[in-house]
């Protein structure tokens, strides 16, 4: 990115924090007198068809009020499925809600474009006092080039799909053990989190073309419990590892359900026999119970890695995620500290050295901003901070899976809950940058999705997912999709 071109933007990269990926959008100056000038600043005013965009919005708060900053744009569409000429863009805010009447403070404006080409929209700023008064108000044009979507996404190599359980399979998630066999965890249950149902482990050991129930991996700690809620991995000596959490009266029949305790799973003969032995927080965030999700990691100095994602009962979508950390190959955990407010399901990635990636499902959020995104965070520090890079795929896209291919490559899955398909990305240069996206596999609409992705030795990848319909089955299954990513041009 340029650098900021205007003294305040440096300020705010020096003092605020501003994210680098942001690039420079306007500057908002607010007088003494509390009126509002906005300024464009210079830099890229790229777009992108059909996805959204962030940049950044700098505030000079000399009147030191603590008002809302409200952005309006005369074409804005005023619902998803406007198709005014005039009206081409959506825009939400982040964060919302008053200033905090500090002298200089950033926001991050995200823009969605439903046009491609050369398209210009003027932008109206006001700290509360509305427009009834040209001097508390100010607007400004400004002009993008919004980058044309794909006819559609490409598809990758070869893709074959085969089936791997049917009345279940929710949420799934591969590993590739030690012995060369694909295990895949699914909810044995065919439903979301309202019936009882444990943590099945499902093999294949040709390469994903044919599967076979193995084990429950993670069993329901009551008969009326389920577990719905997990992370999967291998430990340093090659161990199966499940760490679970469900919901205790899951049907509700008695009027008791309730979050239960996260509980540790482990294999040592390839996904055929499971104890429950270990330990892991009960609480998190001082008080909070946890969520796991994802893939269990190996960092650097040798400690396993998961995150766990918590809910305030209290507060509605008041989602936090948290960093977990094992010293003794998963039999024990610790919370290791938060990640970010405003996410749940989280995946984690570990990078050179003590650098790690992270990408996380955005909480729900009431329109225009409508959340269920995913954002992506960095840490330099193994995780003591986070740094956030934004928005990286919009609404209905989630939730997320990382995987490091054999040629250095990141490989980003997830699934298109807007019209029911799994979608995938690459990057070369460890997520700074991602190609665009190819489609995978089209479930079709309705409840999908939760890809997750291994690689086999021969560098072949294996997807699963779930789905309530697809063409391999009518209902509530598992599916696996053999493919492979087109070979690096370096």
């Amino acid at each position: 990115m340029k650098a900021p071109t205007s003294l305040l933007f440096a300020l705010a990269h020096a003092s605020l924090g501003l994210g680098n990926s942001l690039p420079p959008l306007v500057t908002v100056s607010i007088s003494p007198e509390s009126r509002v000038k906005a300024a464009a600043e210079e830099g890229p005013r790229r777009l992108q068809q059909g996805d959204w965009r962030d940049f950044g919005i700098v505030i000079d708060n000399a009147a030191g009020i603590t008002a809302p900053l409200v952005i309006e744009c005369q074409q804005a569409m005023t619902t998803a499925a406007d198709d005014s000429r005039d009206r081409w863009l959506q825009l939400a805010l982040h964060p919302t809600g008053p200033l905090t009447g500090q002298p200089l403070e950033s926001r991050t404006l995200r823009l969605w474009s439903r046009d491609s080409g050369v398209r210009s929209a003027v932008f109206s700023f006001n700290a509360g006092q509305g427009t009834q008064d040209l001097g508390f108000r100010s607007d400004v044009t400004l002009t993008f080039r919004a980058t044309a979507a794909a006819e559609g996404p490409t598809t990758p190599v070869a893709p074959t799909a085969s089936l791997v359980a049917t009345g279940g399979g929710l949420w799934p998630q591969i590993q590739l053990a030690r012995d060369g066999s694909l295990l895949a965890f699914g909810y044995n249950a065919a439903a979301h989190t309202t019936l009882p149902g444990d943590v099945d482990c499902w093999a294949s050991t040709d390469g994903g073309k044919t599967w076979s129930l193995r084990a429950t991996a993670a069993a329901r700690p009551a008969k009326s419990a389920n577990y719905c809620h997990w992370a999967s991995g291998l430990s340093a000596k090659g161990d199966v590892l499940v760490v679970a959490s469900g919901m205790d009266d899951a049907a509700h029949e008695d009027g008791r359900r309730a979050p239960n305790d996260v509980r540790v799973f482990r294999s040592a003969d390839f996904g055929k026999t499971w104890t429950n032995t270990g330990t892991f927080p009960v609480r998190v965030g001082g008080g909070l119970k946890p969520y796991p999700f994802g893939s269990i990691v190996r960092g650097a100095d040798g400690s396993l890695r998961t995150v766990v994602y918590s809910a305030d009962e209290k507060h509605s979508n008041a989602e936090s995620a948290w960093l977990m950390t094992s010293h003794d190959d998963g039999r024990s955990w610790q919370e290791s500290g938060k990640i970010a407010d405003g996410i749940n399901e989280t995946v984690l990635l570990p990078l050179a050295g003590k650098s790690w990636l992270c990408v996380a499902r955005t909480s729900n959020q009431p329109p225009p901003e409508h959340g269920q995104e995913l954002r992506q965070f960095r840490s330099a520090d193994d995780g003591k901070t986070w740094t956030d890079e934004g928005i990286i795929a919009g609404y209905h896209l989630h939730p997320p899976h990382l995987l490091r291919l054999k040629d250095g490559r990141i490989l980003l899955t997830y699934g298109n809950r807007r019209d029911g398909s799994i979608e995938t990305r690459l990057s070369s240069d460890d997520g700074k940058t991602w190609e665009p996206v190819q489609r995978l596999f089209t479930t079709g609409p309705g409840d999908m999705g939760y890809p997750s992705t291994a690689q086999l030795p021969d560098g072949k990848l294996v997807t699963v997912f779930y789905a309530q319909k697809s063409p391999l089955h009518d209902g509530y299954h598992m599916g696996a999709v053999g493919w492979a990513v087109k070979e690096t041009t370096k």
